[in-house]
Parts: C-alpha cells; structure tokens; sequence
C-alpha cells in the first residue's frame, strides 16, 4: 500500500498531523495520514507519507504554516524499514 510514497514524516502531536494533511490536501500535494508504526517508538499516532521529490516543498511548506513535526524517515517499501534521515530541533 502507498507504494510510491517513499519519505514519512512524524509530528509532534496528531494536531499538527492534521493540519498538515488538510494544507497538503488544499494544495493537491499526494501523501497520506497514516498512524505511526508501532517500529518507530514515536508517541504521536499519526504520520504523513509522501514521496521524496516532494520533501522540500512540504518541508518548507510546513515552516510557513508553523506545522510542527519531529522526524523525517527514509522508506524502504521493499524491505519495511525507516531509516531516521533528519530530526528537526524546533
């Protein structure tokens, strides 16, 4: 499922994941609100998936809109893994 949505985004609280998904939606950004895989330990239940050729333009995107979220992973869809590829400080 969501094969070519290879990049997830965990938030710091399912508001901001809620936000996040209503503002990517308005603008027609593909991605997807998903819980958080039990994998990854992170406390809020929701995540975005998205694919990577999108990352800065939703990362920016999120700046703007003060949607705050804590780490980005790399997906790898074949092997079921995330990989932590930046941890945001803010």
């Amino acid at each position: 499922m969501y094969d070519d949505l290879n990049r997830l985004l965990s938030f710091c609280s399912v508001r901001h994941a809620l936000l996040a998904e209503e503002v990517m939606q308005r603008l027609g950004i593909p991605g997807a609100l998903v819980p958080t895989p039990r994998k990854l330990g992170i406390h809020c239940g929701q995540c975005m998936l998205f694919q990577a050729e999108k990352q800065e333009q939703i990362l920016t995107l999120l700046q703007e809109k003060n949607i705050r979220w804590s780490k980005l992973f790399i997906r790898n869809i074949s092997a079921d893994t995330y990989e932590l590829y930046i941890e945001n400080d803010d």
